[in-house]
């Protein structure tokens, strides 16, 4: 999914839109609406890109009083966005209030070979840890907000299944690998029970931070928080589970890592994982829509091959496996086989 256009085009939108402002300042309005043209045109293909061009426009049509021209464009504004996203948008249109916003123009061969160059643009690819952790301290203080939208369509659910395929007693140690702002805490710590123990691992600071409020809001005395990279925690001695929820997609060595923590888990020791996945069942312009509001988290098309469910059924055994959301959104859990690596069968 793009959402903004290469640096490349993005400069090139900027310049035209630059000139225009400066044109419509010098009195030459219809130069200005050229440049503006041209921008609509190369701004089209990417969402963020093109709602800012007709904002541009808008902008110009306000400023000439152009009654027409600011409807045309406050409509315009609305489906801009969606245009981008589904693939629905009418290629090499001007994007002004006296062309149809749904007609299709072909795209002056300049501006085509602009276009064209911006399919060599380099692979989306997955974050950096240091990236992480800089994005989710920065969102932290909005996650839970902005992340609430999901439990409506029957992630929570899942969330809460994984917890209970831990099949957690009294006593137990768990650990909950990219704890976030701390969801799973209350509920493992209730499961455990004072004698139990629960640890929250996460990258980001702010993060944790936003946990370690959730946890002293419900009086929960029995959580260790702790700031490392899941990709590298080593479970502590006696952990009997470890979740996982929307988080392990987001680690490209996956595999490697469910490995271990099937290792390091005694036999019988329960993992589950639950999260986002690419819904193959589902319309590719449906993915597209959905993929842009995942991208304020940090996702982008490098991680639709990400299959950490396939690591679970591999590690693993006795595995369960749901889906909800038409498959984009699944629950993988297992236990630790009873043989290690590098034990003799006798």
């Amino acid at each position: 999914m793009r959402w903004r256009a290469p640096q490349p085009i993005d400069q090139r939108i900027d310049e035209l839109t630059a000139d225009a402002r400066h044109r419509v300042r010098a009195g030459e309005v219809e130069a200005a609406w050229e440049r503006l043209g041209d921008a609509h045109v190369l701004s089209q293909p990417w969402a963020r890109s093109h709602l800012r061009v007709h904002g541009s426009m808008l902008g110009v049509g306000w400023r000439t009083r152009d009654a027409g021209e600011i409807a045309g464009q406050l409509f315009r504004l609305l489906v801009a966005v969606p245009g981008s996203l589904t693939g629905r948008y009418p290629a090499g249109n001007s994007g002004r209030s006296d062309v149809s916003a749904f007609a299709p123009v072909p795209v002056r061969e300049d501006l085509a070979d602009v276009l064209a160059n911006a399919d060599a643009e380099p692979a989306a690819e997955v974050l950096e840890p240091s990236e992480v952790r800089s994005l989710y301290d920065r969102l932290a203080p909005v996650y839970d907000l902005l992340s609430s939208p999901y439990g409506w369509f029957g992630s929570k659910g899942l969330a809460e299944q994984a917890i209970e395929e831990l099949r957690l007693q009294p006593g137990d140690t768990v650990v909950d690998l990219g704890t976030g702002t701390g969801r799973n805490l209350p509920k493992l710590a209730a499961a455990v029970g004072q004698a139990g123990t629960v640890v929250g691992v996460d990258l980001s600071p702010g993060m944790l931070e936003r946990a370690r409020r959730r946890v002293s809001a419900v009086g929960s005395n029995n959580v260790e928080l702790i700031e490392a990279d899941m990709a590298a925690f080593d479970l502590p001695s006696g952990t009997d589970a470890v979740v996982s929820s929307y988080a392990m997609e987001m680690l490209p060595d996956y595999d490697e890592v469910i490995a271990r923590l099937a290792e390091q888990l005694p036999p019988g020791g329960r993992i589950a994982v639950n999260g986002l996945r690419d819904p193959e069942r589902w319309p590719e312009w449906v993915v597209r829509v959905g993929s842009a509001l995942s991208r304020p988290f940090g996702v982008s098309e490098a991680y639709r091959s990400l299959r950490p469910w396939e690591a679970i059924d591999a590690h693993a055994i006795d595995v369960v496996y749901e889906e909800a959301w038409a498959g984009a959104v699944y629950l993988a859990a297992g236990s630790a086989p009873g043989q290690r690596s590098g034990e003799d069968v006798e």
